[in-house]
């Protein structure tokens, strides 16, 4: 498997990650195992956002995982997102009644929904995870299933965001993985 994965340690991003647009100054900061994403304000999806540090998908089996922490205005909201025509994310949410846990999907030209009721959280961290299948089809940690689709242009990315007016999205490691096979440990 080419190089997905990221320890965060270096102060530069790895070769492997890319944002749709120029990226302007100030969006993110990487260092000491950590990636941080600035909260800007921008278009609700996903796929319109400029702000969206994707790679290519991975050779399907794999496994994603990182910890996210958002400390941000209300209304903010980062996560892990799978992103073609479709797209579906998983990460935390500010509302008024506090941090939860959300797994969204939006189709071409419709709003974004629930894949699985919001969770509510006690303090605005979560950890992330998706598992794609050889067909594409992806389990969120929290058992949203969605069908990755690719692009118009390119195929499906798998990315990190941060969305909202103020604030920050610290990701801790980001880990790809292919699966065991049975018997292996």
């Amino acid at each position: 498997m080419p190089d997905t994965s990221d320890s965060f340690q270096s102060l530069r991003l790895r070769p492997q990650w890319h944002w749709p647009v120029n990226p302007g100054p100030g969006w993110w900061r990487a260092g000491g195992g950590t990636l941080a994403l600035a909260c800007l304000p921008g278009p609700g999806d996903l796929r319109e956002r400029g702000t969206v540090l994707a790679q290519r998908l991975p050779a399907a089996p794999f496994t994603a995982r990182t910890r996210l922490t958002l400390r941000a205005k209300l209304g903010s909201r980062a996560g892990l997102v799978i992103c073609g025509n479709a797209y579906a994310w998983l990460g935390v949410e500010l509302t008024a009644d506090g941090p939860v846990l959300v797994c969204r999907t939006a189709a071409p030209g419709e709003p974004e929904h629930d894949l699985v009721p919001p969770e509510p959280l006690r303090q605005p961290e979560a950890e992330l995870s998706v598992e794609v299948d050889t067909a594409g089809r992806c389990r969120f940690g929290t058992g949203g299933i969605f069908d990755a689709v690719p692009g118009q242009w390119v195929g499906a990315v798998l990315g990190l965001f941060a969305a909202g007016t103020a604030g920050w999205a610290t990701f801790r490691r980001f880990d790809v993985e292919e699966p065991r096979s049975r018997g292996e440990r």
